[in-house]
């Protein structure tokens, strides 16, 4: 038994065969190259961080760090360095979900699937403004997250995916935020599934996507592939609000850094621009997390910081993750 050099809390070493995954886990799903990663880590560097337990009548159930614990098992460990804490169903499956929810990589559909067990589970104790409380979410977000269950036709619910560590979606599948909107804009499960397999057949995901779920929701008369190619052949647009619009067309930038960027949008090809400007020849296109952003970025944009940058980024699109990808879109100078 040791001192945790960060709390108070006691870190103490744990029997392997005592120690069970908890049947609240909020990950539904694991990644047994990840899994096998994390073991090699384990191996080379010990335990950075200790699992979390609540002790039950005769074993320790996990409540954070189920896969530090496969891991373990992987490497034939005996034992493995924990908290233990005092905590009854309810409270090991919030505490579960709010330290997934805030994750990059956790899978939106495991999060939805939570939050709606949990509300189900007591209605009047959970309901959505006291999980948002919680969690630290709004109400609006935990009921859409809660409904996107129920509103989707499993086969909308078989595509959707998260981003992976790269920030990517994977291919043939739907980014969260998209199938949102689908669900939210076309409650006729039918229309889902017809518009949800051409959208994957056809790759398109992200602003593309969900320019295209609008237009089939506001217009349920056209024909899905209709739309489609209506969207597709436009061509590629992009938004540059009045600030950074200022700034380019007084030649004190040549670029602007945007969080979404419309995947049509190519390097050395011409835009229209959203703006009193018709028209522009991008340059170059970097893709690059926010923790990345330099002195280069900064000038492109018009800023002779990077923090002024980074500032004036989360005025606009709230807090970012440093591990978040962002687009800095360089315009030819004329």
């Amino acid at each position: 038994m040791v001192e945790s050099g960060s709390s108070s809390r006691i870190i103490e070493k744990l029997p392997i065969s005592e120690v069970i995954p908890s049947p609240y886990n909020t990950r539904r799903t694991t990644n047994e190259h990840e899994i096998m990663e994390l073991a090699k880590s384990i191996r080379e560097n010990d335990l950075l961080q200790p699992i979390t337990v609540r002790r039950m009548d005769d074993h320790y159930e996990t409540i954070f760090g189920n896969r530090r614990l496969e891991a373990h098992k992987r490497l034939k460990a005996a034992a493995i360095d924990a908290f233990i804490i005092e905590k009854g169903d309810d409270g090991a499956f919030v505490l579960n979900l709010t330290e997934n929810v805030q994750r990059v990589d956790m899978d939106p559909l495991d999060i939805a699937n939570a939050v709606h067990h949990l509300h189900e589970s007591d209605p009047i104790t959970w309901t959505y403004a006291a999980i948002g409380r919680k969690i630290g979410k709004s109400r609006a977000w935990v009921f859409e997250m809660a409904k996107l269950t129920d509103r989707a036709a499993p086969e909308v619910l078989d595509v959707i995916a998260g981003k992976d560590q790269h920030g990517k979606v994977p291919e043939g599948k739907l980014d969260y935020r998209s199938g949102l909107e689908l669900t939210r804009k076309i409650p006729d499960q039918d229309r889902q599934r017809e518009l949800i397999s051409t959208l994957t057949d056809s790759h398109l995901k992200g602003v593309k996507a969900r320019e295209i779920i609008n237009r089939v929701a506001r217009h349920p008369e056209e024909q899905v592939n209709d739309v489609i190619a209506s969207v597709i052949q436009q061509p590629a647009k992009f938004t540059i609000d009045a600030e950074d619009m200022g700034r380019i067309v007084q030649r004190k930038a040549h670029g602007v850094t945007v969080q979404f960027l419309d995947p049509k949008i190519k390097e050395h090809e011409p835009v229209e621009l959203y703006s009193r400007v018709e028209a522009a020849d991008v340059d170059k296109i970097i893709r690059k997390r926010v923790k990345d952003i330099n002195k280069i970025d900064a000038k492109v944009n018009g800023f002779t910081t990077e923090s002024a940058l980074v500032k004036e980024l989360e005025r606009k699109y709230g807090e970012l993750d440093p591990e978040q990808y962002i687009f800095t879109v360089h315009f030819l100078e004329s």
